[in-house]
């Protein structure tokens, strides 16, 4: 489940800052790159390309390194 499907209180496709969680409530005015003052979907991408796309895929699932072998 994506960010805003999780805490899109009023279902409308995007998050305002009353809705996110209060330890992100500082990262709100980062991700709100058009300053709307809502978090949508594309700024959702946006964001995860300026970390470098690490971190959840989209099914929410944390990656795990697989374990060297060796050789």
């Amino acid at each position: 489940m994506n960010m805003i499907a999780r805490f899109d209180q009023n279902k409308d496709g995007r998050l305002s800052k009353a809705e996110v969680p209060q330890q992100m409530a500082g990262l709100f005015d980062r991700m709100d790159q058009n300053k709307d003052g809502f978090v949508d979907q594309n700024e959702m991408r946006n964001m995860g390309s300026m970390f470098g796309g690490k971190g959840r895929p989209q099914g929410g699932v944390p990656v795990r390194p697989q374990p060297r072998t060796k050789q």
